[in-house]
């Protein structure tokens, strides 16, 4: 195992790829690069013989509010704003806009416009403009990559509404 200047570099291992993921999860690292053997490599070029496996984590976060929409969403909305509950305090975590389709995007925007609400964080940049704030006690599953330095989720994906 070598340290590069792009992250983490583990000896190649050829076969199975399971193995290696299962040691990337265990220490938490972002995912692996596989490569078809027999496929050459050309510096400096994507190729469809390469694929990134990412190392995703989900986790559960109440949804605080939603973003306004643009373009094709300007009817609907940009994402769900989210937020956890520390130390009695609410703190933004994140906004999520992938993951729904255009029939959620109008279900959830009808659903969560019975449920309006305050602004629940004392401080917080969310980036973009706020179509409205919820009550927040609708929990959302998200998947993420990672937790940025300033503790917001990395590329999220909406995956389901829980209670």
């Amino acid at each position: 195992m070598t340290n590069s200047e792009n992250g983490l570099v583990l000896p190649w291992r050829e076969g199975s790829g399971i193995p290696l993921f299962t040691e990337v999860q265990k220490r938490n690292l972002e995912g692996i690069m596989a490569k078809l053997m027999s496929a050459p490599y050309i510096e400096g070029k994507r190729a469809d013989w390469w694929l990134k496996v990412k190392n995703f984590k989900e986790g559960t976060f109440y949804v605080c509010g939603l973003t306004q929409g643009e373009n094709e969403r300007s009817e609907t909305f940009g994402s769900l704003i989210l937020g956890e509950l520390r130390g009695g305090k609410w703190v933004h975590v994140g906004n999520v806009g992938s993951g729904f389709d255009q029939q959620q995007l109008t279900m959830l925007l009808g659903f969560f416009r019975t449920m309006q609400g305050e602004c629940p964080f004392e401080q917080a940049s969310i980036g973009r403009p706020v179509k409205f704030w919820t009550k927040p006690i609708v929990k959302c599953e998200v998947r993420y990559l990672e937790w940025s330095k300033d503790g917001k989720l990395r590329f999220p994906t909406f995956r389901k509404l829980k209670r």
